[in-house]
């Protein structure tokens, strides 16, 4: 048996079976569990292995995709829109899975795609449950434990924004979740990108600095690009030098303190407060 998911597409397939479409997904209350898929864009699926159905499966972002399947003997087609390629082969290059990421970034920053992401999980209701919640984020993969989201300070956010404390989220507690910062986010903070690229705008002499960048043209962006690159990708390299030195460090102190704190004290055993209250005051004689 084959199982597996179809993440661009939302789908969970077992033989070619559907057996799950991920709610709000490309496929939602599009097909059916049951459902048999027999061609994804013209290619026949049958015999296929998964890095087959995999390939047939994925594209780009927001491509539409048509899909052949049958349903109660009839043959029928349906046409979506590809979700997040996901890449998980090792043959997949690393320039697809940046640009993924970054796909999906633009489209958390986007407040017409998080609102059109709101809408489509609350039914176009002012609030949704936090239930879904956790389903809604997976559209800008942040389910991923690689995104680099502290998941304390999203729990932290999630309080704040549910005030009420009744298991609801408005549309600005969505975004406020969704854009939560990442370490990853404080760590370019940190190297100073932003100055770097703002040292990068051609300036005249007494021009204001953003009539310059308004002045900027295609042309003038790529020639800005190609010589900061080569700066930023200094910059870079330090800094991942110095964090891969600090989390070294970080881990070595930890190592540090635990054998610092090895004894041969037999383990000890809990009672209970009445005991605990009698020790201490007999010992300072109250």
């Amino acid at each position: 048996r084959i199982r597996m998911h179809l993440v661009a597409l939302g789908l969970t397939l077992e033989n070619l079976v559907v057996k799950d479409t991920a709610r709000g997904g490309p496929c939602w209350n599009v097909l059916q569990v049951g459902d048999i898929i027999s061609h994804i864009d013209g290619a026949s699926l049958e015999g296929k292995n998964r890095r087959a159905l995999k390939r047939i499966s994925s594209g780009e972002f927001g491509s539409k995709v048509t899909i052949q399947f049958l349903r109660e003997g009839l043959s029928l087609m349906a046409e979506v829109r590809r979700n997040v390629s996901k890449i998980s082969d090792e043959s997949d290059s690393l320039k697809q899975r940046i640009d993924n990421q970054v796909r999906t970034g633009e489209r958390s920053l986007n407040k017409d795609e998080l609102k059109n992401v709101f809408d489509k999980y609350s039914n176009g209701n002012s609030y949704m449950s936090i239930q879904i919640l956790h389903e809604a984020i997976k559209e800008f993969d942040l389910d991923s434990p690689h995104t680099g989201i502290n998941a304390e300070h999203r729990d932290l956010v999630l309080k704040q924004c549910d005030l009420s404390q009744n298991g609801m989220i408005d549309f600005p507690g969505f975004s406020k979740i969704v854009q939560a910062s990442t370490s990853l986010d404080q760590w370019f903070r940190g190297m100073n990108v932003d100055r770097l690229l703002s040292f990068a705008v051609p300036r005249r002499p007494g021009e204001d600095p953003l009539e310059s960048a308004s002045k900027l043209d295609p042309e003038s962006i790529d020639i800005l690009v190609s010589v900061v690159s080569k700066t930023l990708k200094e910059w870079m390299w330090r800094e991942v030098c110095r964090l891969r030195e600090g989390m070294k460090m970080s881990t070595a102190h930890v190592e540090d303190i635990g054998l610092k704190f090895q004894t041969d004290t037999p383990k000890m055993v809990c009672g209970s407060i009445d005991s605990f209250y009698k020790g201490v005051t007999g010992r300072i004689g109250g």
